[in-house]
């Protein structure tokens, strides 16, 4: 049995939720490491798109917004062909969001990227053509 001491006050702790937390803690530390990283990544995809405004957002949840929302759905499609599940939100500006899994390597978020890029590129030429 292990302890747990919140406000002064000693409570039992199963093993397990311990692991839990651990497990937690790691995912975090994973998304600090990997923030940078992820940031790079969506600012060339904002680069390299001219569907796109801008890519904004903290650690692992982020939301890309584009220029037009009557692309909006064409651009999900191509993403979604693409391999990257987005979720579309033009409430206030048109913009897609992400959020990979907070245990993400840098190599998956390479290929998130590489398929929102792949997308967006398929949904432009669709747009302009």
């Amino acid at each position: 049995m292990f302890f747990n001491v919140i406000d002064e006050n000693a409570t039992a702790v199963d093993p397990p939720i311990i692991a839990e937390h651990v497990e937690d803690r790691l995912a975090v530390e994973n998304v600090q490491q990997l923030e940078g990283h992820l940031d790079g990544l969506l600012a060339a995809v904002v680069n390299g798109s001219d569907l796109v405004v801008d890519a904004r957002g903290r650690g692992f949840f982020r939301a890309i917004e584009l220029r037009d929302a009557s692309v909006l759905p064409a651009a999900r499609d191509a993403i979604r062909r693409n391999g990257v599940i987005v979720r579309l939100d033009d409430r206030v500006n048109p913009c897609f969001a992400i959020s990979p899994p907070l245990i993400s390597t840098a190599e998956e978020l390479d290929g998130m990227a590489a398929g929102i890029a792949a997308g967006l590129a398929e949904a432009g030429a669709t747009a302009t053509g």
